[in-house]
C-alpha cells in the first residue's frame, strides 16, 4: 500500500448535540499514567476509561468483526489488528480530532488502522461501527463516492444482534427527523459533495447530507425493487461510473424517479429492514488480555495520529521526537518520523530516522526494506543493503518487495547462490517483474555453471522482453550460456 493511501483519513460522520468546541491544533498530551491497554485477536484498545468498560467495548467490537466476516455484503476482515483510542471526555477527544462535530473517526497511518472515539459509552458505539464500516470499505478496495461511503457506514451502524440473528436497517438517531423537517438536496448536489464541501464540514449542512445519503443507501440495499441490482450498482460506482449513469444503466431510472421512490420508501410504509441468520454470541464472550506498556503505546499512537492527520504534522513531529528521547529503546517513534519524512519528500531525513529505528532493533520488515532502498539511492554500500534485506525477510519471509530487491541486488554483487535461493522461492512473480526476475535467475545460474537452468530462464526472459533492448540483453545472455557449454553440445544445438 502506498504511503499516500496510508495517510488516508475517513472522518465522521454523526453530529453530536451540544459538543464542546475547542480551538483547533491544540494537540495536548493526556495526563500521564492514566492509559490502560487491552487486546483481543483483532483489536488493541487504549483508553482513559476503566477496564470494565474497555472489556465490554472490545467484546462489542469483536461481534462487529464477526459480522463482517460473515456478511453477505462488504464481507471481509482486516489482516492486522485495528487500534482503538478511546478518551473519557469530550475535551480530551476534541484536542485530537480535526472535526469538532465528530464523535469518532477512522484514520490509517503506517502503524495501521485507527478508530478514535470520544468515549466508550454504549450509546455511542454505533458511531464506532460507522467508522469500522469505513475501514471495511477501504480494505475491500471499494472506491464509492462520498455519499455512498457515508450512507453505507450509517446503514451498518444500525446493526442489532440477538438470538442468533442480526437485524440491519434501523434509522440512526435524528436521520428521519431531519428528512421530515428540512429541505432535501437534489440528487445532483448530493452526488457532488466532496471532502472540502460545506455539506461535509458545516454542521447545519452536514445534517441533510448525512441523512439523505443514509436514506438513499437504505433504499438501494433494502428495498425489494432496488436491492437485487445493488452489488452491480456499487461495483460500477467504485470503478468510476457517475452516480447518475449508474441509476440509468443499472436501474433504468432518472434521478427524479429515484427521489420519488425514495420518499415512498421512507414514508409510504414501515421502514424496511433485513434479518440475517448470523450468530455473534461467541464473539461477545471473548476475554481481552492486558497490553504491555499501554502508556507508551498510547502516547506513540496519539503522536502518530497528530503527525499524519494532515492538519498539524509539525506538532506531531515534535511529539514524536520527544517520545523518541523519552523511550530510547523503542523504534516506534523513529519509524513514524521516517514515514513522515518520506511523505514530505525528505529522503535524507527518512534514511536517518529509519537507521535509528533499525539500530533500536525494529521488527518492521517494511522499515528495513525502505532503509535498504534509501541507502542504495544515497550511494551506500550494497553489503549493508543486503544485510537489511536479509533482516527484513527473516522477519517477514513473505515480503515480496524485499525478496525481489535482495535477489536482484545479490545477482548484481556476484552473490549468485543467494540470488538463486531468494528469487526462486518467490511463489508467483508479478507480470511487471517477470523479465527482471527471469534475467537475474538466468545470469546467476550461468555463473554457477548450471547451464540448463540458465537457458530455461534466459528463454523465458526473452519471451517476456518488453522491447528491443530487453530482447537483445536476453539474446546476449543466451549466447553467453552457449559459449560456456562443451563443444559437442554447442554443435548439437547448432545442428538442430
Amino acid at each position: 500500500m502506498s504511503l499516500a493511501s496510508r495517510r488516508s483519513i475517513r472522518l465522521m460522520v454523526t453530529l453530536v448535540v451540544g459538543s464542546l468546541r475547542l480551538l483547533a491544533g491544540d494537540h495536548r498530551a493526556a495526563e500521564p499514567d492514566k492509559w490502560i491497554g487491552l487486546s483481543t485477536q483483532h483489536f488493541q484498545l487504549y483508553t482513559l476509561s476503566d477496564s470494565r468498560s474497555a472489556t465490554e467495548a472490545l467484546q462489542r467490537f469483536e461481534t462487529v468483526y464477526s459480522f463482517f466476516a460473515q456478511a453477505p455484503l462488504l464481507k471481509g476482515v482486516p489482516q492486522s489488528p485495528v487500534q482503538i483510542i478511546a478518551f473519557n471526555s469530550d475535551p480530551e477527544f476534541q484536542a485530537y480530532t480535526v472535526n469538532s462535530g465528530a464523535a469518532a473517526y477512522y484514520q490509517r497511518t503506517h502503524r495501521g488502522d485507527y478508530i478514535v472515539m470520544r468515549d466508550l459509552a454504549p450509546q455511542n458505539f454505533e458511531f464506532s461501527v460507522h467508522e469500522y464500516t469505513h475501514l471495511m470499505i477501504e480494505h475491500l478496495g471499494l472506491r464509492p463516492p462520498l455519499w455512498m461511503n457515508e450512507g453505507l457506514a450509517d446503514l451498518y451502524s444500525s446493526l442489532r444482534s440477538g438470538h442468533g440473528q442480526v437485524r440491519l436497517g434501523g434509522a440512526p438517531l435524528g436521520r428521519l427527523d431531519t428528512l421530515q423537517n428540512e429541505p432535501w438536496l437534489d440528487l445532483e448536489t448530493l452526488f457532488a459533495v466532496a471532502y472540502g464541501s460545506p455539506y461535509y464540514s458545516q454542521l447545519d449542512k452536514m445534517r441533510v447530507f448525512y441523512a439523505e445519503s443514509w436514506a438513499l443507501t437504505h433504499m438501494l440495499v433494502l428495498d425489494p425493487e432496488y436491492s437485487p441490482q445493488f452489488p452491480e450498482f456499487l461495483s460500477m460506482l467504485s470503478h468510476g461510473t457517475s452516480s447518475r449513469e449508474c441509476f440509468q444503466l443499472v436501474y433504468h431510472k432518472s434521478l427524479n424517479q429515484a427521489i420519488a421512490d425514495l420518499r415512498r420508501h421512507l414514508f409510504g410504509k414501515e421502514l424496511a429492514s433485513e434479518v440475517l441468520e448470523i450468530d455473534l454470541t461467541t464473539a461477545s464472550g471473548i476475554e481481552p488480555k492486558s497490553i504491555v506498556s499501554p502508556q507508551e503505546q498510547a502516547e506513540l499512537s496519539l503522536a502518530d495520529l497528530a503527525a499524519f492527520d494532515g492538519h498539524s504534522p509539525a506538532d506531531g513531529e515534535t511529539q514524536l521526537k520527544s517520545l523518541s528521547n523519552k523511550y530510547p529503546d523503542s523504534p516506534s517513534a523513529e519509524e513514524s518520523l521516517g514515514y513522515l519524512a518520506l511523505v514530505q519528500n525528505r529522503p535524507a531525513d527518512a534514511r536517518l530516522h529509519f537507521a535509528k529505528a533499525a539500530e533500536r532493533h525494529s521488527t518492521s520488515s517494511e522499515v528495513l526494506f525502505y532503509l535498504a532502498q534509501l541507502l542504495q539511492a544515497s550511494g551506500g554500500p550494497d553489503e549493508q543493503a543486503v544485510d537489511l534485506l536479509n533482516r527484513a525477510l527473516a522477519i517477514d519471509p513473505g515480503s515480496y518487495s524485499a525478496r525481489i530487491e535482495l535477489g536482484c541486488l545479490a545477482a548484481k554483487d556476484n552473490h549468485f547462490e543467494l540470488a538463486v535461493s531468494t528469487l526462486s522461492s518467490i511463489g508467483a512473480v508479478k507480470p511487471e517483474h517477470g523479465y527482471l526476475v527471469s534475467y537475474a535467475l538466468a545470469y546467476s545460474y550461468a555463473q554457477l555453471d548450471q547451464n540448463e537452468e540458465a537457458r530455461s530462464y534466459g528463454e523465458k526472459a526473452r519471451s517476456l522482453a518488453a522491447g528491443i533492448a530487453e530482447q537483445k540483453k536476453a539474446d546476449d545472455l543466451l549466447r553467453y550460456v552457449d559459449d560456456r557449454e562443451p563443444e559437442h553440445r554447442i554443435t548439437v544445438r547448432a545442428a538442430r
